[in-house]
């Protein structure tokens, strides 16, 4: 049963490599803190990056502070650091969810296209084995969540963003 689960969300980003989808390693820093980008002192963030060689960002944003993301990025972007939009709720794994995901990725689209030099890709963190659905039954959850980050991915690929889908630890592992 899980190496179907498994099976499933291999297929997803199988279908990513068949498709054309650049990748590249990164040694990458998960931002959940949408006031980052606010902040005219970067003092701390520049000394992470340059102790850890962090070479793309995922930064959470907010739609109640983007004031100052154009300074940020291009900020970042002068040490080499690719910026990714990061978002992503447990919701997002479930059909209902579905919309609310869309709507957060069109927004995403269109704050990027707003910038000189937009995001990098869209960063989805979606913990599917938090919610009810996956607690009582995990392989329609698990069904579900790969519907969902079909969808997003199609969607990402319309407007050629990199989608680097963060894969929760307990579905990588097969410890669900």
């Amino acid at each position: 049963m899980r190496k179907r689960w498994l099976a499933g969300v291999a297929a997803l980003f199988l279908a990513c490599i068949l498709n054309g989808c650049r990748t590249q390693a990164h040694t990458a820093l998960f931002s959940w803190d949408p006031q980052q980008v606010g902040q005219t002192d970067q003092k701390e963030m520049d000394e992470i990056l340059s102790v850890y060689g962090i070479d793309a960002l995922y930064q959470l944003m907010d739609r109640k502070n983007t004031a100052g993301l154009e300074r940020f990025m291009a900020h970042l972007a002068k040490q080499g650091v690719a910026v990714y939009a990061l978002a992503g709720e447990t919701e997002w794994a479930l059909p209902s969810g579905a919309d609310a995901m869309e709507g957060e990725l069109e927004w995403l689209f269109s704050l990027s296209g707003s910038l000189k030099n937009g995001f990098s890709g869209i960063v989805l963190d979606v913990e599917p084995y938090r919610n009810e659905r996956w607690e009582k039954d995990p392989r329609q959850g698990m069904k579900e969540y790969v519907a969902n980050m079909k969808r997003a991915y199609e969607s990402c690929r319309q407007v050629r963003k990199a989608w680097p889908n963060a894969i929760p630890m307990p579905i990588r592992t097969g410890n669900t």
